[in-house]
């Protein structure tokens, strides 16, 4: 209980901070849903990035599970450049990908550059699950909007065994596969696994 408390103690200061620089705006309807979303997401890249002091954290290591459907994809769609969104320590990349992948994690400093461009292929493994609900919509267009050829997604669909500083859980949108279809249902060009 302490914790929750604790978290929307820290949501609200970010709330009451951008409703004072952001007061003179004209659309307080767009104030009031930045300020919810856009301080939740930083909340919990604050808690990735705290987490990140972790060498064992956020290596990358599910990525290995998922290399071979990876690679016959490039192949299939005639994909060389790579955008491993949401990359973490990316310490799983293969040798033979190396020169033609680009890593982004926003909540680790050496990958944490927003990407610019197209790639041929986005690949984001373990990690929407680690997205708020309120901001997936946002996340997942965001996703799509580099990838020129396709994009292959690897969603969790139930909780980490494994605690955020805060001491919540790891994966903060534990959904079923139908819900995290829907939210995808209006995109082509890309492979979901489901965990």
């Amino acid at each position: 209980m302490c914790v929750f408390i604790e978290k929307v103690c820290r949501v609200h200061l970010l709330c009451c901070a951008n409703f004072l620089f952001l007061r003179n705006t004209q659309d307080w309807s767009l104030l009031a849903l930045n300020i919810v979303t856009m301080n939740e997401q930083e909340y919990y890249i604050q808690q990735h990035r705290l987490a990140h002091d972790n060498p064992k954290e956020f290596r990358g290591r599910t990525l290995a599970l998922h290399i071979d459907s990876i690679n016959s994809l490039l192949q299939q769609h005639s994909c060389h450049s790579i955008l491993d969104y949401g990359c973490g320590k990316a310490e799983c990349w293969p040798r033979e990908w190396q020169g033609r992948i680009t890593g982004y994690d926003p909540a680790y400093a050496p990958y944490a550059a927003i990407p610019t461009g197209h790639y041929d292929m986005v690949i984001c493994t373990d990690v929407l699950e680690h997205v708020p609900e309120s901001v997936m919509d946002s996340v997942i267009a965001d996703i799509f909007s580099y990838a020129a050829k396709w994009v292959y997604l690897s969603i969790c669909t139930r909780p980490s065994d494994k605690r955020l500083p805060d001491g919540s859980n790891k994966h903060v949108t534990v959904r079923p596969s139908a819900w995290w279809d829907r939210r995808l249902e209006s995109y082509d060009r890309y492979t979901v696994i489901y965990t």
